[in-house]
């Protein structure tokens, strides 16, 4: 009985399963071997706070086709055997072989689009969240960066959102809207971005430990805004005076959303996005009459390293009228209180406000130098 083999679960390999398996004929087998046993398609990721689940499961879908399936995943080709070697040391005899992997982006190898992970050792002892203790150990988080080059200028900006997720003992802590929404709008702005650049840089990173968590080393007190920290040496060491504006999104998908006006924002760019919102008749989630709040998040890290031009995009109150809201902190914080329309309306007045701070600053720029010399870089 002739065996076809598939390399690949995505979208190589898995539309080349069903379009074989339309056109096999009886006594032909088919296998689909990857890596993994669910697909998602990068275009879902920045529903995944909204929705219950964005993945194919692969052998289900495969199973409806007559497509067997293995997620043991290729290890090493043996030709004079015709015979694949999975992960799992096993070996799959075939007849035909279909290498599907597709591709590997290389974006480190392109100017401009290289994905920057890294990793930032945070003195312990320097957060500010428990008193000092002799000999505490440093925490390691990893912040994700990328840049996105600017048409005119290597000026940042920088749109920054968490992406991990508080833990409790006594509940599982989803946390679609603490820790999920705001990188799910950062994530299609991104998207958005790359296509049709700001005249300035844009900079976008995801913060690791940003939600309270105890201290591994067995001492009383917990770690907070680890991520903020490690963001604030980051910047100061590219140099912070080239960061035009640093936006702040978190807890963005309240189906009844009403973002806080940030006390501790810059007020005129603050100011921005409100004008942003009223011009897309979007004001009911960016409301004039919202009173003003200390947000906070890691803003003292960022001012302490001379970055005062930041904004916070967050509603404070979680299901509710009042801060933190009823779902905050509770095992409500899933997908089912959240809302897509929530997602759509900060990021079309994001990006709003962001080409209308672009203008503000292009005129500065082009007005600062001698007689009025433009200084776009």
């Amino acid at each position: 009985m002739p065996h076809l083999v598939i390399i690949g679960g995505g979208t190589a390999g898995l539309p080349a399963a069903h379009e074989l398996a339309d056109v096999a004929r009886a006594g032909e087998r088919i296998t689909l071997v990857a890596g993994r046993g669910t697909f998602r398609a990068g275009s879902a990721t920045p529903w995944i706070s909204v929705r219950e689940s964005t993945e194919i499961d692969l052998a289900r879908n495969l199973e409806r086709k007559g497509v067997e399936f293995s997620a043991a995943g290729a290890r090493r080709l043996h030709p004079e055997r015709n015979a694949l070697e999975l992960g799992d040391g096993s070996l799959l005899e075939y007849d035909v072989l279909v290498i599907a992997a597709g591709p590997q982006p290389a974006f480190e190898q392109i100017e401009g689009l290289g994905l920057d992970v890294e990793s930032w050792d945070v003195d312990y002892r320097k957060t500010g969240q428990a008193p000092p203790l002799q000999g505490a150990p440093k925490i390691t988080v990893t912040d994700l960066a990328a840049i996105i080059p600017g048409t005119r200028s290597q000026d940042r900006f920088v749109l920054v959102a968490p992406f991990d997720s508080r833990r409790f003992d006594d509940f599982e802590f989803v946390g679609a809207n603490d820790g999920a929404s705001g990188a799910a709008v950062v994530l299609e702005i991104a998207r958005v971005l790359a296509a049709d650049p700001l005249p300035y840089a844009t900079e976008i990173v995801f913060l690791d430990g940003e939600s309270p968590f105890s201290a591994p080393d067995g001492q009383k007190g917990f770690y907070q805004e680890v991520g903020s920290l490690g963001l604030a040496s980051h910047l100061q060491e590219e140099g912070v005076s080239r960061v035009r504006l640093l936006v702040y999104l978190n807890r963005v998908g309240d189906a009844d959303l009403r973002i806080a006006r940030d006390l501790m924002s810059h007020r005129i760019y603050r100011e921005e996005f409100w004008n942003a919102a009223a011009a897309l008749d979007r004001a009911q989630a960016f409301p004039h009459d919202a009173a003003f709040e200390n947000v906070g998040i890691g803003h003292p890290y960022l001012v302490q390293i001379g970055l005062r031009q930041i904004v916070t995009i967050e509603d404070t109150a979680f299901g509710g009228d009042q801060p933190p809201g009823l779902y905050a902190n509770t095992a409500q914080d899933t997908m089912e209180r959240c809302s897509p329309d929530s997602l759509q309306t900060v990021g079309v007045v994001v990006l709003a406000a962001l080409d209308a701070i672009s203008e503000r600053l292009g005129k500065i720029d082009r007005f600062a130098g001698p007689l009025g010399v433009e200084t776009w870089r």
